[in-house]
């Protein structure tokens, strides 16, 4: 996951599960931003700090507005056909 800078937006703050490990604190926008550039997958676990709460982060209402974005948009294309390929299949 990118480093994040120490700003917050003033909203709630997770922390990002990675087995034993516990990453963050991160802002909601920061989250956000992580699952809408591919850092971050709707299966991923997060806990709101203060709290034991734990599950992936498509079980949060906060999110649940980007998750259904981020699983209506295609993922790239890993090794397209070059053009000029697709062009002479017959």
């Amino acid at each position: 996951m990118p480093q994040q800078s120490s700003w917050s937006s003033g909203s709630s703050q997770w922390l990002v599960i990675n087995g034993p490990r516990r990453e963050g604190p991160y802002s909601e926008a920061y989250v956000i931003a992580c699952l809408q550039g591919g850092s971050l997958s709707p299966c991923d676990i997060v806990s709101p700090v203060g709290t034991a709460q734990q599950k992936p982060i498509k079980e949060w209402p906060e999110f649940a507005e980007v998750v259904r974005e981020v699983a209506a948009t295609p993922p790239p294309l890993r090794n397209p056909i070059p053009h000029a390929w697709a062009c002479s299949i017959s």
